[in-house]
Parts: C-alpha cells; structure tokens; sequence
C-alpha cells in the first residue's frame, strides 16, 4: 500500500457536513475523547481529560470540566477511530496554546500535530498486539 493511501486510510472518517465558516476557517465537528497536558504559568502542570467538540485547519475546540488558562502550552492524546494500515491503534498527539477559555471550553491553536501507535495499556485499545 502507498504512502498516500496509508495516509488517506489514517484520515478517513467520517465526517459530517462543516460548520459555518466564521472567518477563522472551516471548522468540522470531531466528537472523541481526550486527555491533556497543560503548562501554567511556565511551570504548573495541569492534567485532564475532555472531548473533542470541533476542529479546523488551525485549531480545536474542546469541552472539559477544568480548562486550562489563556496563554497555556498545552499537549493534547486523542484515540483515533480508524486503525493504521487496518490493524494499528493509533492517537492524535496535537500541541498548542490556548487562546479562549470559558467555562467548560477551551479554544487551541494548534502548533503541530502526529499520530502515534496507541499504548497498549491504553482504554480505548483494544488490540491483541503487544506494541514495544
């Protein structure tokens, strides 16, 4: 299989309609789970968990019960619902910085972004395969 389809396979789910553009780009809802990482203040260090609610070229949008501060650099893992390759768990590692935060909400600019296998202690695997 090429790279290109590899690529294609990884990304392919499905998607509904794209929300309204609202001048930062379109923006699809993306409802997985998720755990996060956040730096406060230059050292704190915050950890939970949420849910995707939608994202865009630049950015994600996500629901938690203790969102981080504007001005956190913050690493988000999300489970990705489509196996790599047919086989291979894997998860969305996307970093970034906060640039809203609300009451159960928090906006992310993203910096950059790369799958990796999923841990195999992890929840959301559930794969025979032992990754080392």
């Amino acid at each position: 299989m090429s790279t290109d389809n590899q690529l294609h396979d990884l990304f392919s789910i499905d998607a509904t309609e794209p929300l309204p553009d609202t001048g930062r780009g379109l923006r699809f809802p993306f409802d997985l789970p998720l755990q996060f990482r956040a730096v406060v203040g230059g050292d704190r260090v915050m950890e939970g968990s949420g849910r995707t609610v939608d994202i865009s070229a630049g950015g994600m949008l996500f629901s938690t019960m203790q969102p981080p501060v504007v001005g956190s650099d913050v690493e988000l893992l999300i489970p990705w619902p489509v196996l790599f390759e047919g086989f291979l768990p894997m998860q969305l590692r996307v970093a970034g910085g906060i640039v809203r935060s609300q009451e159960d909400r928090a906006a992310l600019r993203i910096c950059s972004y790369e799958f990796l296998p999923l841990p195999a202690n992890h929840p959301h695997n559930t794969s025979r395969m032992k990754l080392s």
